[in-house]
Order: C-alpha cells, then structure tokens, then sequence
C-alpha cells in the first residue's frame, strides 16, 4: 500500500519541488541519530553525521523553492524569502536560547555564566560557530564542559548559508539572464520578444554550475583545513558549504535529468541510507571531520533524495515508502524542535555529574522526555509562529524577528556580565598559600580538606591560573615547528637550564621562574602542545603529528646554540602510530640532547587525576573530598611509567620526582593541597600550587649542577 504521502508519477523540471515525505523521513533518521549518540549511545560513534544530513536536506530544498520563484515570477523576492525562514528558524530557537539561559544559571555555577552568556549572545546573532571554533583552537580548552549552546553551530552555518546563497541565485539566474537580453535587445526586431526571465533548465544549469563550482571549493578546503586544523574545522562555515552545496547542485539538476527507471531509484535509495548507516557506526570523534570523510553521510543523503525524486510510491520495495511511514513523519515533522531542545536538557543535566557524563539510562531517559518537550514546542511555538499572525506579512517577521535576536542577545550579555562580576580574579604570584609545604611539613591534606578553608585559585577562575610559558604566548600550537623560547632570571647568567617538552613541561615554568630570580640561573624553555621530547612518531586527532616530528628534529640545534648546563625533560604519555615505543623514541631523542648539555635530568610527570578538578570543585562546594582520585590509577595514567622505563636506559640520566608532594600517601590524592588546587584542568598543575614545589626541586636541581 502506497504511503498518503506519495506523490504522482513526475517528469523532469519543477514539478520535483514539492512536499515529499521521504525527505521528512530522512530529517527523522537525522534527528534520530543525533538524539541517540548525544544520549551516549556507544554503538553510533557517528551518530552526529545526522547534521551532515541535515546540510544536504536544506541545500535542496530551498534551492529548489529559489529556482520555482524565478520560474514563475522572474525574480526572487529577497525580503519575503528572509521572512518565510524568520517565521521557521528563529522562534523556536530563541524560545529555546532564552529557556535554556535561565535553566543554564540555575543549575550552573557562577563561574561558567560568562561562557553561557557569550554562547547565548553569538547563538542568537548566528555566529556561535565562529565562537566553537575560536575555542577549540585553544588546547587547554579541549576539557570544557560541552555548552549548552554547542548544537546552535549547525544553525549558525546555515543562516549564513541562507544569507548569500539566494544573493548568489539572483545573480546567476535573474542577473544574468538581464544581460543576456540587453545584448539582444537590438536584434528583438527581428528575432520576436526577448523572454524576460530565463527558462527553467537554463536557470537549472546556471546553478548547478555555480553550486558545483563552490562546493568544489569548499570541499577542498575541508579536506585541507580537517587535517591541518580538526577542532576549528569542524565548525566553521567555509568546510561545510559543499554539503549544503550538493543539495542545492541536486535540486537544479533535477531539472534537466530524464526520469531514473524505477528499479535503479530503489536501488540508488538502499545505497543511500546504507552509506548513512555506514557512516553511524564506522565515523567516530577521532576521524579529521567533516574532511574527506563526510563525503559518505553526504553522498548519502543526496542518493536518498535523488532516488525518491521521480517516486511515485509503486516501486515495490523503495526506501520512500519505509521513510514516508506515520511513525517516520511524526519524528519528521518535530525533527526541529528535537533538535533544539535534546542538547540543553542533556548537558544541563550532566552538570550534575564530576565527569560532566550523563549514565546511559539517563541519557535515554532525558532523550525520551526530549520528545515530548519538543511535541510541546512545535505545538505551542513553531506552527503558531509558521501560520499565526504574530509574525504574518514580511515587515513584520522580519521587524519582531530581528527585536527578538536583539533581545535575546542582550539578556545573554546580561549574564555574561553578571558572570564576569561574580567571578574573582586570578590570583597573582604574591598570593601566600602553604601548597606543596604543606605535606612537605607533615599535614595530611586529605583530613585537612574536612576541615574546610579557602581554595587559591577559586575554583571559577582556575583554567586561568597556568604557567608562565603558556601566559607569555612561547608554547607552540598544534602546526607550529619553529621552536620558540620563553627566558626567565638573568640573560647572563652562568648557569643555563633548558627545559623541553610538552604542556606538561610547561607548567614548570611556574616554580623554574622563581628559581630563576632566587638563584640567578637563566632558565630557557621549548614546549610544544601534545608533543614531547621523541623520535617517535606520535598522532594527534588520529593522524601522524608530523609538526611534532619537524619540531623534535630542531631542538639539538637549540641545545648546541644554547649549551646549557642543565637540560630538564618531561612528557605526559603519548600515542604512537609506527616505528619505536614512545619510551624508545624519548630515549633516542635524549641521547641526541646530551653531547650538547652538561647533564640531563627527567622531571617525572604529575599524576593525572581523570576527572576536571576545579568543575568538580565547583559542584561540590561543601565536599571537596568527593574529587579526590586514586593515587595509582593517576600516576598510571600519566607519563610516569614511560618516563622512568626510558630514563632507566642510561644510568647518567636522573630523574627528579615530585609526586609526594603533588600526591602525598598512598590512598587518594587530594584535589586541593595546602590551601591551594592542584590542578586547573584534569593533569596540568595551577601555577599556584606549582610555585610552591620550586624549593624541593629548587634542591633536587642545586644537587644536579654540583
């Protein structure tokens, strides 16, 4: 039995464009997929490919009601056009911007507002995508706890694509249809009346061509920035254009293809959602996306609108009749609100939890309350919005559409500035804390946290208090390989120090800096992100680090020039992909080091505690013992295993360890040590609580150079 919606048998041209409910469908198995790898679904590590999918079914659509508009009018009315996606896109969303600034400042502490107002003001003025970018660009923001905002990303793109893509159909369709007749007009005497507006396969080609043009443009761009860049690449407009692109290229060509034979339609429908599928389970977080490899989701989704394109609802066994079924419709239909109101619920509920991580059956649970949330928002906001007078007739979507975003901006950089006032500042470097001392002199920091106290730095503030070299802007990203010091103490000292490694190395630049001005030693520092001292050959976002490897083959040069007395190394535990063990390649690396240094000494790496200590803080106020860590499990994790095995190959190399003090006992490791936090993150130490440990390994050093 044909679905309700089938539509009649259908020639090439406009006639295509119309309401199809296997495209309703499909934005259902994009919804779908979405809602359940958010839940934490493990079995569909790709499940955020349904906004891929979501790109292709908008491309099309909207190319294909430009492309009627110029048929039938010869222009395309720009004003009504923004109006038509004011009415669809924004009170929806800013319903749901509003609702979760509120919620956001209930459930979150005061310290994250900033952050939730500043997503909120570039969510509601569609550049939040810009904003993820900027963020993941910065390493030590890779354990921010997920916005409640971050799904406004796809939004973003796509209002920007909705800004200059019909720009662009004007000029290649009208515009350039106006040309061509100016040249004619001389010759209207004789050949009979100039057409005013170009055919329907002649503006169809004109936009196939254009929107084949840039999204090969875009695609190439993707497949480069993915590589080079994965974090920002992942959600700035510029890589995803190609796929709103395809959709687009689909909807002109359409026009012009002949009739696809019925059973090669269903054939091309199966491959279609068998790529999707593909995709769901085979593409996980750790591939460079979208890259090359959104090309499968993507190319996907276009076979699944092609092959329903000329369907008449006979084909026995077509995909259309399974996606144009009752159940896959009401999914459909409520996909956008879905979609809006599934992420704010989940990741406000998982501030509830240290790790930010809702259990599975919770996940699902909030996943399933998300229907119903969502039934109550199309009902109550979207169709109201859609066909009601509030925001009937272009002036009037497009006047209260723009106040809304405007107000909706505002209350957002209300709460960012609540947020800014509410936090303290960072400590500076005279705040007097016991930090390391305290163990050092006896105390058990354990049973001193019962005891409650001041926490340096506050727990809002912490992710600023880090080292000097990170400060100073001398650690190097991701794509950097020139090395790149950061000086401390006297340029002319006699005694040189050089440190290298990575953050983790980093981060002793604190205590090295007063060691520095109390010793007058000079103290020189190489450190890069996620790359440590190793011939190994490292990865990074699953793909060769070759920066790293281009920036480890530099550093002998820097010790020659350098001549130090002293060269510290240390590392936190670092993939390989070929060739020797980490621990081989360090040991390989610091031979090469040695001729050109008086001694080498490894710095044993912190412990990691597995969890965001100061979000932790943060939740539990009044029980900071509930973030303590297990002391083995921490140094477990971090480099420290690595490390001592490769210092153990030469018996000149020493290694100076510290883990008593950042760690003391045998048990748990406090999250909060003589007053001062540990760590601003999960592993990487605050400067506070690290400018503390400078007299015992100010000693441990003095031993050194004797």
């Amino acid at each position: 039995m044909a679905p309700p919606t089938a539509p009649r048998p259908l020639t090439p041209g406009l006639g295509l464009h119309r309401f199809r409910g296997d495209i309703q469908g499909l934005r259902a198995v994009a919804v779908l997929a979405v809602l359940v790898f958010h839940a934490g679904v493990t079995a569909v590590p790709g499940g955020f490919v349904g906004v891929d999918v979501f790109f292709v079914i908008s491309g099309f659509l909207i190319t294909g009601l430009l492309l009627k508009e110029v048929d039938r009018t010869g222009r395309v009315a720009l004003t009504e056009f923004y109006a038509r996606r004011a009415r669809r896109i924004l009170p929806a969303a800013l319903v749901v911007l509003v609702l979760t600034l509120a919620a956001g400042m209930l459930v979150m502490p005061a310290g994250e507002w900033a952050r939730l107002g500043a997503t909120a003001v570039a969510s509601a003025l569609s550049v939040v995508n810009w904003l993820f970018a900027a963020e993941s660009t910065d390493y030590f923001a890779q354990e921010e706890a997920a916005s409640p905002y971050q799904h406004y990303w796809s939004l973003a793109v796509e209002e920007q694509f909705y800004l200059f893509w019909p720009l662009l159909v004007v000029l290649v369709t009208v515009g350039a249809g106006a040309l061509i007749r100016r040249g004619r007009r001389s010759d209207a005497a004789a050949s009979g009346p100039v057409r005013r507006r170009p055919s329907a396969p002649v503006a169809a080609r004109r936009v196939l061509l254009t929107a084949g043009v840039l999204g090969l443009a875009s695609f190439v761009h993707s497949a480069v920035h993915s590589s080079t860049d994965p974090g920002a690449a992942y959600f700035v407009t510029t890589t995803r254009v190609w796929e709103l692109a395809l959709g687009a290229a689909l909807a002109a060509a359409l026009v012009v293809l002949p009739v696809i034979p019925a059973a090669v339609r269903a054939g091309l429908g199966w491959v279609g959602l068998a790529m999707i599928a593909v995709a769901l389970v085979a593409i996980s977080g750790e591939a460079a996306y979208p890259g090359v490899v959104a090309a499968v989701p993507v190319a996907g989704s276009a076979l699944v609108i092609l092959a329903g394109a000329h369907e008449d609802g006979s084909t026995a066994w077509h995909p259309a009749r399974l996606l144009a079924t009752r159940p896959m419709q009401w999914i459909g239909d409520l996909s956008y609100s879905l979609y809006l109101v599934h992420w704010p619920v989940l990741t406000l509920a998982a501030w509830r939890f240290p790790d930010a991580r809702l259990p599975l059956w919770l996940g699902l649970t909030l996943a399933l309350a998300s229907v119903g949330l969502a039934w109550l928002l199309r009902r109550a906001v979207e169709l109201p919005a859609l066909h009601g007078p509030v925001l009937a007739g272009r002036r009037r979507a497009l006047t209260r559409g723009g106040v809304g975003m405007a107000a909706s901006a505002a209350l957002g950089a209300l709460v960012l500035t609540a947020g800014v006032a509410a936090v303290p500042q960072r400590p500076g470097t005279d705040v007097q804390v016991a930090g390391a001392q305290a163990p050092a002199s006896g105390e058990d920091p354990m049973a001193a946290l019962a005891g409650g106290g001041r926490m340096v730095p506050a727990p809002a503030v912490a992710d600023d208090d880090r080292s000097p070299a990170h400060l100073e802007g001398c650690q190097l990203g991701y794509t950097d390989v020139e090395p790149q010091a950061c000086e401390f103490g006297d340029p002319d000292a006699e005694t040189v120090i050089l440190l290298l490694g990575d953050s983790h190395a980093s981060q002793w630049t604190a205590p090295l800096e007063v060691l520095a001005e109390e010793r007058d030693w000079r103290v020189v520092s190489h450190t890069k992100a996620s790359c440590g001292v190793s011939t190994a050959v490292t990865e990074h976002d699953g793909e060769e680090y070759t920066a790293c490897g281009e920036w480890n083959e530099r550093l002998p040069g820097v010790a020659e020039r350098l001549r130090p007395d002293l060269v510290l190394v240390t590392a936190a535990s670092h993939d390989t992909l070929s060739g020797p063990s980490y621990e081989e390649g360090m040991a390989e690396a610091w031979r090469r080091l040695a001729p050109h240094a008086g001694r080498l000494a490894v710095v044993q790496d912190s412990p990691w505690a597995g969890l965001n200590v100061p979000r932790c803080l943060e939740q539990n106020p009044d029980d900071p013992a509930a973030c303590a860590y297990d002391r083995a499990e921490a140094i477990a994790d971090s480099g420290a295993p690595e490390l001592t095995a490769a210092a153990g190959r030469d018996p000149e190399w020493d290694v100076i360890d510290l883990t008593h003090l950042i760690c003391p006992g045998e048990g748990e490791c406090a999250p909060v040590v003589g007053e001062a936090v540990v760590f601003f993150d999960s592993n990487h130490l605050t400067a506070t609580f690290a400018r503390t440990l400078a007299p015992q390994l100010g000693e441990e050093i003095a031993a050194l150079l004797r």
